[in-house]
């Protein structure tokens, strides 16, 4: 009897640890955004699905079979009507898992550069040891092997992070990360496209999250680096920000200190009294600009608002 008894002790604890464990990873959410990635989302969601049991897909708006290769392989799909950017996907992906419970949501490539085998190094420092987020570098590993050209643009990308938003990183524009449930819930995300990556360091460093870098592979090949981000979509962001920071500044000069318009006048060589005109004329048609601006904005925030609700509200339907 005794046997028996020491015998059914020892299977009830590792039955006990692994029902425990089972129940961490049902808490576990991987998003994987994806738009025209039918050729390899397949094989990305079968090989986290042999770590994970919940992947999410969000389908951007793909024009290709996508969902469906997805869908086939086991993941949960979530479509987007319209393609409204990586940013919206991934915020899509986030509610959708924080609204099934999700404890951990972890953000995943879908063109296959990254390896699931660093899903549970990231979600470690998460779990085990209450950081808010993890971050994936593939400058703190010596295999990656990263093209020159877009090594050069990813450092230049680390510079302009750590003095805009003021947060130490070595890689900006890695989509390899791990959140956790509270920190998922207070991050604000607004950009829709590939400017969300910058915004979620912002939001970072705005909420005082508790953040570390993990050591991540990026698995680079033709088609990644013929799909991935480009390193002009990365100079068109910091050109963008540039641009407008230039402009508002001109015009806040002009506007605050009306003698320029005076010598904008002179410069042109118009005659006496426009120097008003300018300085009314200007300032009408940047109040005209900024109003614009807010208005274009709001409009595609609204779209992307209800493109999103119908992506989540269809799959709760099903």
């Amino acid at each position: 009897m005794s046997l028996r008894s020491n015998s059914a002790g020892e299977d009830e604890k590792p039955n006990g640890a692994s029902r425990r464990e089972e129940d961490r990873q049902q808490g576990l959410f991987v998003i994987v955004p994806a738009y025209n990635e039918e050729l390899s989302v397949g094989e990305v969601v079968r090989k986290i699905k042999r770590k994970v049991p919940n992947v999410v897909v969000v389908d951007d708006g793909s024009t290709d079979g996508t969902g469906r290769v997805a869908s086939d392989a086991g993941a949960i799909v979530l479509t987007h009507l319209i393609n409204r950017g990586q940013g919206a996907a991934l915020k899509t992906g986030m509610d959708f898992s924080l609204a099934r419970g999700a404890e951990i949501i972890v953000t995943f490539d879908g063109d296959g550069q990254h390896d699931v085998e660093d899903i549970q190094a990231l979600v470690a420092p998460v779990r085990e040891e209450g950081f808010d987020a993890a971050l994936g570098s593939r400058f703190l590993r010596d295999d990656n092997r990263v093209p020159p050209v877009r090594k050069r643009t990813l450092k230049l990308g680390v510079l302009f992070t750590r003095i805009v938003s003021r947060i130490r990183v070595t890689d900006t524009h890695n989509g390899l990360r791990a959140f956790s449930r509270r920190a998922a819930l207070r991050l604000r995300m607004n950009e829709d496209r590939m400017a969300h990556a910058s915004e979620i360091l912002d939001e970072i460093a705005r909420l005082r999250l508790r953040y570390r870098e993990v050591p991540t592979r990026v698995l680079y090949s033709p088609y990644s680096l013929r799909k991935g981000q480009r390193s002009t979509a990365a100079l068109r962001i910091v050109g963008g920000f540039l641009a407008w920071t230039a402009f508002w500044t001109g015009v806040g000069v002009l506007v605050l200190a009306p003698v320029a318009t005076k010598w904008l006048a002179r410069l042109l060589g118009v005659g006496r009294g426009a120097d008003a005109v300018f300085y009314v004329t200007l300032v009408a048609l940047c109040y005209f600009c900024f109003r614009l601006q807010l208005k274009t904005r709001d409009l595609e925030h609204q779209i992307t608002q209800l493109v999103r609700r119908l992506a989540i509200e269809r799959m709760s339907d099903r």
